[in-house]
């Protein structure tokens, strides 16, 4: 549990890094930015929590060996 709270720390800022360089908000109208930032963050959260599952699943997969 500790691991994946860890993961998370460190896997959350870096996914909000990555997206800043995307412009979501062309996406949307000019008068829903609010919109775009709430999209933007459900994204983040979608791709961290696929990241740090995915290293957990890769990790174990490798220790049962």
């Amino acid at each position: 549990m500790i691991i994946k709270i860890g993961l998370y720390i460190i896997i959350v800022p870096l996914i909000i890094r990555i997206l800043d360089g995307i412009d979501i908000a062309k996406i949307f109208r000019r008068d829903r930015l609010t919109e775009a930032k709430i999209f933007s963050l459900i994204i983040c959260l979608i791709l961290s929590y696929l990241l740090v599952e995915f290293l957990l699943d890769f990790t174990s997969t490798f220790s049962m060996q």
